[in-house]
């Protein structure tokens, strides 16, 4: 039977709106969300597929519940995220609210039921933020320092701009949209438009296409295109222009649409973005004369750095998670330590992930809420608050996927909070 988490006046804090609990029989399945604001009113609201939404007045998240089974974290991830992107559109369409996810991928509660009982994992993330610098003295043949020669002034690009914008933003989608911007105007600077011979602008993605092609011609595009593409050009225009500029620009029906916040197109706008800065880059180097620092550590440094065992540490103690905490109980909350195990079936390059995992009984006998999540080597690598406490009642085991990942900071960005 689930073990059951006592609830008693003394659990709750006075700036907590709710306890979160799986809901009554049958919900047991369900994902929760970090919202870029609090919750102005409570709502409850029933969605498609037998899903219901609930956000309550000063609570920081999103609760979804499910009817229909859901036999595995994957399906319940997709299933909530879709679900709260659902509500919110209505809620805004309703005049209730304006609010988006924040980092779903990167942190979120998701329940789901399986033969051993029903699963809770809570999924954090932290950034590792990396930046190198290399200083050189140069020497002529007597041992004497060769002054710098001093560098040319950078001359405004209106490329610039959108650049700025796309590293500014905290939306993937609007950062991919001015990045494609910020390429359009550095290459047709390179390349301009040709008006056809009746006189009308030359069609973009014929300009496109020839704009590439003679920037290969000068110089190979190899690099950013997929490997052992047979021809690089049309590969780099069907990935940029073909396929997801098109479909970020685009929301005809029926056509094919990448829709905003969608986490099944998350990972090719990602993918795309990488690839599309480092071509609007290389055109900026080439022929702008512009030179940025571009120091950063590999993936596989990053994979050596980050291969050591650690605890998941768990706490009801209320204190706000600050960088300079040093245990997960600095108020002298209850705490215990999760058995734990490096996951590398859940990591990916630059990201790499701890696996916790305890059956509630043995955790609700030492506290009745969890607010704080952390990880620990040696001292506390990372913590985190939840946006509400969390109550174990239902719930047969518990776990913790806590990661790592790696920013750096001198690489275009990659890494967007919605």
């Amino acid at each position: 039977m689930p073990a059951v988490a006592t609830k008693r006046k003394s659990d709750r804090v006075p700036d907590e709106p709710r306890i979160l609990t799986l809901g009554g029989p049958g919900r047991h399945s369900g994902a929760a969300f970090h919202l870029n604001q609090p919750a102005a009113d409570s709502v409850t609201a029933s969605l498609a597929g037998g899903w219901t939404a609930e956000l309550i007045a000063g609570s920081g998240q999103i609760v979804l519940r499910s009817l229909a089974p859901i036999d595995n974290y994957g399906n319940a991830l997709d299933g909530g995220l879709a679900a709260a992107q659902e509500a919110l559109d209505l809620l805004t369409m309703q005049g209730r609210s304006h609010l988006v996810l924040e980092a779903s991928d990167a942190r979120h509660i998701v329940w789901w039921t399986e033969p051993r009982g029903t699963v809770l994992r809570a999924v954090t993330t932290s950034d590792i933020a990396i930046s190198m610098s290399v200083t050189t003295t140069v020497r002529d043949a007597s041992g004497a320092v060769v002054p710098p020669q001093p560098t040319q002034p950078l001359m405004w690009h209106p490329s610039f701009r959108y650049f700025r914008l796309s590293q500014a933003t905290s939306d993937l989608f609007d950062a991919y949209r001015n990045m494609y911007l910020a390429l359009e105007a550095a290459l047709s600077t390179v390349v301009p438009p040709c008006p056809q011979a009746n006189g009308t602008p030359e069609k973009e993605g014929a300009w496109l296409r020839r704009a590439l092609r003679q920037i290969n011609g000068q110089g190979s595009l190899a690099a950013f295109a997929p490997p052992g593409a047979s021809d690089v050009v049309d590969a780099i225009y069907q990935d940029l222009y073909g396929g997801t500029r098109t479909g970020l620009f685009h929301a005809k029906s029926g056509r094919p649409v990448l829709l905003p916040h969608s986490g099944a197109n998350r990972g090719q706008v990602v993918q795309s973005l990488e690839c599309l800065s480092r071509l609007y880059l290389a055109i900026c180097a080439q022929y702008l004369h512009v030179s940025r620092p571009s120091g950063a550590i590999t993936y596989a440094g990053f994979d050596a750095m980050t291969g050591f065992a650690a605890d998941v540490v768990v706490s009801d103690d209320p204190a706000p998670a600050l960088k300079e905490d040093m245990v997960i109980n600095p108020t002298g909350g209850a705490m215990a330590a999760l058995p734990t195990r490096l996951a590398p079936e859940l990591s990916a390059p630059g990201h790499k992930f701890w696996l916790g995992e305890q059956h509630s009984t043995s955790l609700v006998g030492q506290m009745a809420l969890m607010r704080r999540i952390g990880l620990r080597r040696d001292f506390l690598l990372s913590v985190d608050r939840l946006d509400d406490p969390l109550s174990l009642e239902g719930v047969d085991i518990f776990q913790v996927q806590s990661g790592l990942r790696m920013v750096n900071l001198q690489q275009p960005r990659f890494m967007f909070n919605t």
